[in-house]
């Protein structure tokens, strides 16, 4: 929500996290282990508190990331989007042959790829309306290629361009924009996440809920107890007190 209002400390505390997974220092970050200033909104200054109660276990869990690929690549979607397009093309094609324009996500690591090969099972997770493949067949490990040498990966980074251009909300509507807009309510992968104003809307039973989760976490955190430990039942009973009276709850 305050991102979405571009409130200057929440584009912080988003800053420093992805510093943080980047680079595992805590020493240059501007808020998230700071402290919160006092006309901070409440969400804010909740999350921030969040960060300082847990810091050690935070350093911890970055820790044991150090040296490995994991930790390296941790926010980069290179893998992530192309395990579920392959997935998607996989629910249509028997058996897939891949080429991609080299990167070092892939070159580093292609592990979960290399189980796809020859893989002819098909499993699936479930979505709220949907199942998304987790599985798919290649006939052989990725082809990473230069894209100077083949004209199919220049032809993909056009298209990509394209849409890129279409979604970029800091550009002005135009004509080719709106095209491509609608070219892509056909083709673009259900498991693309885009900004959802629905979550900022607080009669929202599932937005009152997320609220009320975060200030148990920081309850929980103040008194030094287990973030998970029944927290399923936890959250079935706001769940149903919610669907009584989804407003007197708050």
């Amino acid at each position: 929500m305050e991102l979405f209002l571009k409130h200057q400390n929440a584009e912080d505390i988003f800053s420093d996290f992805a510093q943080l997974m980047r680079e595992g220092e805590l020493e240059e970050l501007k808020v998230l282990f700071k402290g919160s200033s006092k006309d901070e909104p409440i969400f804010l200054k909740q999350i921030t508190e969040f960060a300082i109660l847990n810091k050690e276990a935070v350093i911890s869990e970055l820790s044991s990331l150090e040296g490995t690929m994991t930790g390296k690549w941790i926010l980069d979607l290179t893998n992530t989007s192309l395990f579920s397009l392959l997935g998607e093309w996989g629910e249509e094609y028997e058996e897939l042959i891949a080429y991609c324009d080299k990167s070092k996500p892939l070159d580093d690591d292609q592990d979960i790829f290399n189980a796809m090969v020859g893989r002819k099972d098909k499993v699936h997770v479930n979505y709220e309306d949907f199942k998304a493949p987790i599985t798919f067949n290649l006939k052989e490990p990725l082809n990473l290629v230069d894209s100077k040498e083949y004209y199919g990966i220049q032809i993909a980074d056009a298209i990509a361009g394209a849409f890129a251009y279409a979604f970029d909300e800091s550009r002005e509507e135009d004509k080719y924009k709106l095209k491509w807009q609608k070219m892509g309510e056909t083709h673009l992968s259900k498991t693309n996440l885009f900004p959802n104003i629905s979550y900022l809307d607080m009669s929202s039973p599932e937005v009152q809920l997320n609220t009320i989760l975060l200030r148990e976490l920081v309850d929980r955190s103040r008194k030094g107890v287990s973030l998970t430990e029944n927290m399923g039942l936890f959250i079935h009973f706001i769940k149903s007190q919610l669907e009584e009276s989804p407003m007197k709850i708050i």
